[in-house]
């Protein structure tokens, strides 16, 4: 299990990389706007730019995988991303910046379908609970690092600062991955189907599973409003709160802090609670969701800003690690796992594109009045509620036909 563990922390640390590349712009955002002379309805799209490119890449990024080995492929995702990031370093032009985000999304799309199969590779089932749950919080990890680091730098090196960072830290998680990672040999790890370089998966086999689209969709409900959060939470403060960008910046980074702390203890719950009941573990959660993105443009009390958005980071980051712990399930059968993993990405990155495209322009035609999302984001989490109930359904019905083969289900 140490090598296990060692193979999973480097993966890890490269994957929080990305999300440090993936969030070095909603810190920033409002320095863009003034740097390229864009408003609110348009800069959502350098996040937009990078969600497409997530998406294209999600469905056939499984059978990539298979051809080339996880480990290419991750070495292919971080070589992508960081000539992206170059590129936009040099922008000097809108254009160029959300072409260079572009170039980042191949390599995003692809290290989400990387590191869970390496988990999965060496961590037997009954204990992946833990360091997929730890998986789970890359995005979060990564967001806590930019927010801070952004107060830093950007004052002493502007917004190409983050850009520079970023650069830096993917030449060292490069080299670790390179020099680390690898998949188990016979008799380590898993001990369970693996995926071997050049062998032909089938993503219609994939498509098959109703259980795995359901996950998606849940994905999407979940993922349009966190993303609006993650993306758009520091210009609200900014813009209708009238914070200034540290004090803003800084209000967010304590939503990652309860992500990290809500990620750890679904990490530790699901290896608690028996597989079957996962799905109602799911609806509950989904619907504490509903409530915090309810809420997430109407509190306008400073007083309590840091208590809600660290509340609100515990309850996000409870639904990924369970979504992920019941993607096997939904899968059917190991071959299927990277094709329904591509799935849920493409859920991920859809909710990406929406909320990016649509969030901005949403607000300037309420008139910049934010709390108006309020409903709309409680209508699309509550779809996401109704899908649990439906893959919960599925579920048991799964689990008691397993139960008459085998009691011990």
């Amino acid at each position: 299990m140490k090598k296990a563990w060692l193979m999973a922390i480097v993966a890890i640390c490269s994957g929080v990389v990305f999300a440090i590349s993936l969030f070095k712009v909603p810190p920033t955002m409002v320095l863009l706007m003034q740097e390229f002379n864009v408003s609110i309805a348009v800069i959502g799209l350098v996040m937009t730019a990078i969600a497409i490119t997530s998406t294209v890449i999600a469905l056939p990024g499984g059978a990539i995988m298979q051809k080339i080995g996880p480990k290419n492929m991750g070495l292919a995702a971080m070589a992508c991303t960081l000539i992206g990031n170059l590129i936009g370093t040099f922008s000097s032009n809108f254009s160029l910046l959300i072409f260079s985000r572009a170039i980042e999304g191949f390599g995003f799309g692809l290290i989400s379908l990387v590191v869970p199969t390496i988990i999965a590779a060496w961590f037997p089932a009954q204990k992946r609970g833990l360091p997929m749950a730890i998986w789970s919080l890359w995005v979060s990890i990564g967001m806590l690092i930019i927010f801070r680091m952004t107060n830093v730098i950007v004052p002493q090196f502007g917004w190409k600062g983050s850009w520079w960072l970023v650069t830096i830290l993917f030449i060292i998680v490069g080299i670790l991955f390179a020099l680390i990672v690898r998949l188990p040999k016979e008799g380590e790890g898993a001990n369970e189907p693996k995926l071997e370089q050049g062998e032909k998966v089938s993503l219609l086999e994939g498509f098959k599973s109703p259980m795995a689209w359901l996950l998606a969709i849940i994905f999407i409900a979940f993922g349009w409003p966190c993303a609006a959060f993650s993306g758009f939470y520091s210009t609200f403060l900014q813009q209708a709160l009238g914070l200034d960008m540290a004090a803003a910046n800084s209000i967010v980074s304590y939503a990652t802090i309860g992500m990290i702390i809500g990620g750890i203890l679904i990490g530790l719950l699901l290896n608690r609670i028996k597989n079957k009941n996962h799905g109602l573990v799911l609806i509950i959660i989904m619907a504490l969701a509903a409530v915090f993105f309810y809420l997430q443009f109407e509190i306008k009390a400073v007083a309590i800003l840091v208590p809600f958005v660290f509340a609100s980071g515990v309850i996000q980051q409870l639904i990924p690690p369970t979504i992920f712990t019941i993607a096997p399930t939904a899968a059917g059968s190991p071959e299927r796992i990277a094709a329904t993993m591509g799935i849920i990405s493409l859920g991920a990155n859809l909710s990406g594109i929406l909320s990016n495209t649509f969030t901005g322009p949403l607000v300037a035609s309420f008139g910049g009045v934010w709390s108006k999302l309020s409903i709309f984001m409680l209508v699309i989490t509550l779809v996401g509620v109704v899908a649990a109930i439906v893959l919960n359904m599925l579920l048991s019905k799964n689990y008691k036909a397993q139960s008459k083969v085998n009691p011990q289900v």
